[in-house]
């Protein structure tokens, strides 16, 4: 995800900060909400893209969703709780 975001904006040392701390961001809200079950990381990647809808207006969604589709991950087509 890191990756993505960084490409998409400034591509400086302090646009990969801001991107390497966005992607924290969310990854904490998902760690803290996702539910422990067989798809852990599925949970975690819905969670983040619901964390990014609540604080970013969804601005790291598309990052979001090809981080995980790399690893073979899919998520749902739209994050519950986003609009």
């Amino acid at each position: 995800m890191i990756r993505n975001v960084f490409a998409d904006g400034s591509r400086t040392s302090a646009g990969l900060r801001t991107a390497a701390l966005a992607a924290g961001r969310l990854l904490l809200a998902a760690i803290r909400t996702a539910p422990v079950t067989p798809r852990l990381f599925a949970a975690m990647g819905q969670r983040m893209l619901q964390a990014d809808a609540m604080t970013n207006r969804a601005t790291h969604a598309p990052a979001i969703r090809a981080a995980f589709a790399a690893h073979w991950i899919a998520l749902a087509a739209k994050a519950r709780g986003s609009q």
